[in-house]
């Protein structure tokens, strides 16, 4: 859905041009099949289809093709986590228990950020497909941002078996690192499960304390990373299982940009940008919930 209130939070991630000027080709009903963005500034265009507007780095495409070799390496490591999260989501049973895990995970983080009552805008980096909108209020305005638009493929491709909202989102096509918002725009800002994802998990949190209001809340559900015993039984199970099945071992954690070993780990990176006020570590997962003091960018 690209509404009136997110046109009038997008600006160009380039030069930080705003308003973004639209221009509709063609209209669906109420639904934007193909227009264009401009910035007023760099004059640059970007593509809205399916009114979701695709205002990514000059350097990555829509498609994730890298034209500077700062994207290569992260490009090459979201085609592998886009095979993972095929063969992850393709089996019906393990499907649904995976929402439902997911779910109660999700409900329980959202409770720990004790977000603001009444309304208020909130930014999902790495939203995909934009689920988790279903267990927040109605009163909140929900936005996803993720490089994969919709949590769609390059391909056009969405795993039958992964969960949507059942309720009206905004999609934003863009990566964290350089988000496509203007300044304090947003009342909270989620990160869950997307700092192993980034390319630069610190540009990231730059960018996502940028576009949060002073007082907003800002929080992070992230997975912990331990390594595990180099020998003994451990190794030997695990040495047995590929020897049984055939194959290496490559779960979603092969996917990732970068580990944390640690709740405080994640404390640590985020306290360089915003206010740390609460965190804790439930079931291999940090939960942190902090805010943007007065004067913060």
């Amino acid at each position: 859905m690209l509404s009136d209130s997110l046109l009038e939070r997008l600006m160009c991630p380039v030069c930080g041009g705003s308003p973004l000027d639209l221009a509709v080709e063609e209209m669906d009903g109420d639904t934007i099949r193909d227009a264009n963005l401009g910035c007023p500034g760099c004059k640059r265009w970007y593509p809205v289809r399916n009114d979701i507007p695709r205002i990514m780095p000059p350097d990555l495409a829509s498609n994730l093709s890298a034209s500077d070799e700062r994207w290569e390496g992260w490009a090459a490591t979201m085609l592998g986590f886009l095979q993972w999260r095929e063969s992850a989501w393709a089996e019906p049973e393990a499907a649904a228990q995976r929402r439902e895990s997911a779910r109660a995970m999700h409900e329980h983080f959202i409770d720990f950020c004790a977000l603001p009552a009444g309304p208020l805008v909130l930014l999902d980096v790495g939203g995909g497909t934009g689920h988790v909108a279903d267990l927040l209020p109605e009163s909140v305005e929900y936005v996803s941002v993720d490089p994969l638009p919709g949590g769609v493929s390059p391909t056009g491709d969405l795993p039958a078996e992964m969960p949507r909202p059942s309720r009206a989102v905004s999609f934003v096509q863009g990566v964290g690192e350089m988000l496509p918002f203007v300044d304090r725009c947003f009342d909270a800002v989620l990160v869950m499960g997307t700092l192993d994802h980034c390319r630069d998990a610190e540009e990231m949190l730059a960018q996502s304390a940028r576009v949060l209001r002073p007082g907003g809340t800002f929080g992070v559900l992230q997975g912990i990373t331990r390594q595990p015993d180099s020998g003994g039984i451990g190794a030997a199970l695990r040495s047995l299982a590929r020897s049984l099945t055939g194959q290496e071992d490559s779960g979603a954690a092969q996917t990732h940009m970068r580990r944390f070993s640690s709740a405080q780990d994640v404390a640590s990176l985020v306290s360089a940008h915003l206010s740390v006020c609460e965190l804790a570590e439930d079931s291999g997962r940090a939960f942190l919930r902090a805010t943007a003091a007065e004067g913060e960018a």
